[in-house]
């Protein structure tokens, strides 16, 4: 198949940081040379409703991480419509009506780069099927359903008002901030800053002087 430029625009809704919906459009064209030397060109625009996975933003090492991976599949609609050449270079239509719409359904992964200012760099792969056999304009009777592959390179930015993007939250940053806590008190069960016999986590006044009477609050008693 020939290589040819495509553009397009998608809108992500994450919901957690592993699982959110994605709506795509997507214009482009095909064009290649089947058997016989004949040739054919297809101009479509597709839409779809894709499920985003986000298999790639957990980091071990990092509170944010820079890099995710994501994965995706959807269904939705193509509308195409093509051309068939002779090798003579004139129009042979195996078909009444050159334009058509059938179901599309895509596939692909992400890769994805955080810049500064809510920006992301992207770097995707997407194999798309559609259910027909005359995407090319040319019907094999042993050859299935048309599909075809596109590499993408783009720039995202994130809108709205929340101060973090979930996409790029850490799902292990809860775990690191309950151990967080956890030592913290523990340290406290520990520790007696005023050495009174009441432990800091639980010692209402940590500056008693010593050899003073305390409750078990912490805060010294008045014995007379």
């Amino acid at each position: 198949a020939d290589k040819n430029f495509g553009y397009g625009l998608v809108i992500t809704k994450m919901f957690t940081h592993t699982v959110g919906i994605q709506g795509q459009i997507l214009k482009g064209s095909l064009s290649d040379t089947p058997p016989e030397n004949d040739s054919y060109q297809t101009n479509f625009f597709e839409h779809t409703l894709n499920l985003v996975f986000n298999v790639g933003g957990i980091s071990f090492l990092k509170s944010e991480p820079k890099l995710s991976l994501q994965g995706f599949i959807g269904l939705g609609l193509n509308h195409f419509s093509s051309d068939y050449f002779r090798s003579d270079g004139s129009k042979s239509d195996h078909y009444d009506n050159p334009k058509a719409m059938e179901v599309a359904y895509p596939a692909g992964i992400v890769m994805k780069y955080k810049l500064p200012k809510s920006l992301t760099l992207e770097l995707g792969y997407s194999l798309r099927g559609v259910n027909t056999d005359i995407l090319d304009r040319y019907s094999f009777r042993t050859a299935g359903k048309d599909k075809y592959s596109y590499w993408s390179f783009g720039l995202s930015a994130d809108i709205g008002k929340k101060e973090k993007d979930i996409e790029w939250e850490n799902p292990l940053n809860t775990l690191y901030e309950d151990m967080a806590v956890m030592r913290e008190k523990m340290a406290g069960l520990g520790g007696d800053k005023d050495n009174d016999g009441v432990a800091d986590l639980y010692d209402k006044d940590n500056e008693t002087q010593e050899g003073v009477a305390v409750d078990g609050s912490g805060r010294s008693l008045d014995v007379d």
